[in-house]
Formats: structure tokens, C-alpha cells, sequence
């Protein structure tokens, strides 16, 4: 029934088709290549982003009418399901068992850091399916939100003072999930494609846009189908601004991983980086002590 919805919709609904089930045969000519070239891949594959619009949707729908703990226990059945719908992946399974053991933990008064959760997380999918570890979508998921979760908040730590952090966030999430990337992706891929930490930020916010737009719109069709009609216009003009930026960001230099040395070096590189960020992380964390204890006089 969705695949007969979206497919009127054109190029838009194939899309939004590809975000909300991974069903990726309905997508324009050359974007899925282009999301690949731009270091883009991700925001097509189902993710722990997609499975947070989904329940953040579901909270916000809930909990006008019902109390909280109800509106959680409706976003907790609205994304199992989805994940039902959409079928199992490591990285969205991931996302699942994060949520309900975050769930859980909270239940129980328990609060527990996101490193800590991602930590739990990982034992609790290996435990349940071991053959999850020798999958690329298992390391990427990990390894995207381990550097998410340390590489960003080092970097907005250290440069908040002097960049919005509203700002200064998406930047440095981008560079954590690509810099503990690169040497997963050096080694599958054999490509790294270093615009990806722009791309990523201006197009991360679109496609959010596009994807909450497209929901509304498709719980809107079985409501009014007439305005859906009059609103498909102005959601092909967001379509088109995705794909504008897409095959921008593709066009962009990628390096090419081409024997071991490369993969050696990167993975290297990729380490020093991360130590010299957390180094600098902790020398701003000793400097700013000071200031802290004084304010707080």
C-alpha cells in the first residue's frame, strides 16, 4: 500500500520510499551513487536517525493526549514496528536494543552515560546474534556513533566558547562518525570520501526535514487525500534541493585506497588524530577547572 502511495508521488516518493523501508529500487538515476560519492551513505541506509524521527514523531503525537510514561510506551510499539516493517539490520537493531535497554535502565531509576549504553548494547546484540560482528553495516553502525558520541564531545568542549554550539555539534559529530570510519571504510570500501563531514551537516537537516515532511504527508493521505495533492509541489522543491546538494557534494575529490600501506596509513592517521583530540580535550577540561570553581564561589 505504501509502494502504490509513494510511487504517484514521482522521483519524491521513490525517495522517501528508500528512507522509510530501505526499498531503494524506485531511486533516481545516479543517487544512490551520488550519496555514496558525497560520503552520504548512511542517511540511505536505515540507522539509528531514522529509527529517532520515527519515535520522536510518535513521543510528540502521544504525549499530547496521554501522560508520559504512556506517550514512551507508545514510541517504544511505534518503533518496533517500524523495525518489523522495515526489516532487521544490525544498525537498525542496534538502535532498538539502545532504546528499550535505555528504557529499562530508566524504569529502574538507573541512569547510565550514552558511551556506557552503546557499550551494553553491543554485548546484548553479540549475545543475541554473534553473526552481527562479521557484518559492515554492524562495524560502520558502531563505529559511526562511538565516534559521535567521544569525538564529538571533545570538539564541542573544546570550541564552544567561540562557536555556537547549535552549530559546532552537527560539525563535530560529522567529523567523530567519519574520522572512526575511515579505517573501516578504507578496508571494505577501498574509497574515503572527506567532504562527508560538510556534506553531512547541511544535509543531515534536510533530509530530517524531508523525511518528518514525508510522514505527515502519508498520514495525511489517508485523512485528505486532496491536500496531500496540493502539498506534493512544494515537497518536490525539498526533493529537489536534496538531490541538488547530493550530486554537489559528490562531485568533490575522493581518495582511493589502493594497497595496504594506504589502509595502514589511514587507520594510523585515524588513531593519532583521535589521541591528539582527546589530549587537547583534557588540557582544555584542566584549564577551565579553575574558572568553574571560581563561578561557582
Amino acid at each position: 500500500s505504501l509502494m502504490r502511495l509513494l510511487y504517484d508521488w514521482g522521483a519524491s516518493g521513490g525517495l522517501l520510499l528508500a528512507l522509510t523501508s530501505g526499498n531503494r529500487e524506485y531511486l533516481e538515476d545516479g543517487l544512490k551513487i551520488a550519496f555514496r560519492d558525497a560520503g552520504l551513505s548512511h542517511i540511505l541506509a536505515l540507522s539509528g536517525m531514522h529509527l529517532s524521527i520515527i519515535g520522536g514523531i510518535a513521543l510528540g503525537l502521544a504525549a499530547g493526549t496521554a501522560g508520559r510514561r504512556l506517550a514512551v510506551r507508545f514510541s517504544l510499539i511505534v518503533v518496533s514496528l517500524f523495525v518489523w516493517f522495515a526489516g532487521n539490520s544490525p544498525s537498525l537493531d542496534r538502535s532498538l536494543i539502545m532504546v528499550f535497554t535505555a528504557a529499562f535502565l530508566r524504569s529502574r531509576g538507573i541512569r547510565i552515560n550514552l558511551f556506557s549504553l552503546l557499550a551494553l548494547s553491543a554485548i546484548i546484540q553479540l549475545v543475541l546474534s554473534p553473526e552481527d560482528s562479521q557484518s559492515l553495516a554492524f562495524k560502520l553502525s558502531y563505529a559511526s556513533l562511538t565516534g559521535i558520541v567521544l569525538v564529538g564531545t571533545w570538539v564541542t568542549y573544546c570550541l564552544e566558547p567561540w562557536i555556537p554550539s547549535r552549530i559546532l555539534s552537527g560539525f563535530g559529530a560529522s567529523f567523530g562518525a567519519q574520522l572512526f570510519t575511515a579505517p573501516v571504510a578504507a578496508g571494505t570500501v577501498a574509497v574515503l570520501a572527506p567532504i562527508g563531514i560538510l556534506a553531512a551537516c547541511v544535509m543531515t537537516p534536510l533530509v530530517t526535514l524531508y523525511l518528518v515532511s514525508g510522514i505527515i504527508l502519508i498520514m495525511l493521505a489517508t485523512i485528505i487525500p486532496g491536500l496531500v495533492t496540493c502539498c506534493l509541489p512544494l515537497y518536490g522543491k525539498i526533493y529537489d534541493a536534496v538531490c541538488s546538494l547530493a550530486f554537489f557534494f559528490s562531485a568533490f575529490p575522493k581518495i582511493a585506497i589502493q594497497d595496504l600501506f594506504a589502509l595502514i596509513t589511514v587507520s594510523i592517521l585515524s588513531a593519532v588524530c583521535s589521541i591528539l583530540l582527546y589530549a587537547v580535550y583534557t588540557r582544555t577540561r584542566l584549564r577551565r577547572a579553575p574558572d568553574a570553581l571560581f563561578a561557582g564561589l
